[in-house]
């Protein structure tokens, strides 16, 4: 049985994988960069058209189930809290700080996908966390915002 919701999710990703391809070479070449300004837009494209392709082909190539299939259960409750958590840290990302801020949503996403360990919780929040922060601070140079706690 073809999906057919998938079926459109992998036409729709490999005809914007391809426009974005397309539209993107388009941008500003410089001497001092590498990749150019269209180089990341680019690698997003191709890795865009690459899950139509994998859709494409999971549904094609499924094997057809023989007995009724039952619809997956859905945990809709635990997607509320995710989105709610982050709609409050967009708000208190410029008032508290990107790293306090950052520790508090990663627990608490964590929490939500049913990491109770408080030692796990905690060295899981601070890894990410900190790898974060070397990747946007250190190696992307990005200014990140600070509040009143860091």
């Amino acid at each position: 049985m073809v999906k057919s919701k998938d079926l459109w999710l992998g036409i729709f990703c490999l005809l914007g994988g391809t426009a974005l391809y397309f539209y993107s070479s388009n941008y500003d070449n410089f001497s001092y960069d590498v990749v150019g300004g269209g180089g990341f837009p680019r690698l997003l494209a191709i890795i865009i058209f690459a899950c139509g392709l994998l859709i494409g082909a999971e549904v094609f190539f499924k094997r057809k189930n023989t007995t009724e299939s039952k619809k997956a259960p859905g945990n809709y409750g635990a997607a509320i809290k995710m989105f709610v958590s982050v709609l409050v840290y967009i708000m208190i990302l410029t008032h508290v700080g990107y790293v306090v801020s950052t520790l508090a949503l990663t627990a608490v996403l964590l929490y939500i996908q049913n990491v109770k360990d408080i030692k796990k919780l905690a060295l899981y929040s601070v890894v990410i966390v900190a790898a974060l922060y070397l990747l946007f601070r250190v190696v992307l140079a990005v200014k990140l915002p600070t509040g009143i706690l860091i």
